[in-house]
């Protein structure tokens, strides 16, 4: 309820105070890029595809094929 509150008024920057790392590990993975390929293949290890959307600030041009990598288990 408080986070739906704080988005209807448009407090994005102060709704990340409430989100724990906890909380974002149960929607999403973190880590660096060979670290989320590898838990994308545990996490989905029933999947034949998955969907990946990328937040990436590491500037690092090669996240994506290390990703990618990770989930096919080269890394």
């Amino acid at each position: 309820p408080e986070l739906n509150r704080m988005s209807k008024a448009g407090l994005w920057g102060e709704m990340t105070s409430l989100i724990s790392d906890e909380m974002l590990e149960k929607i999403g993975v973190i880590g660096t890029p060979e670290e989320v390929g590898r838990r994308l293949r545990e996490r989905n290890s029933f999947a034949a595809r998955t969907s990946v959307i990328l937040y990436d600030e590491s500037g690092d041009p090669d996240a994506l094929p290390k990703i990618a990598a990770g989930v096919h288990g080269e890394n």
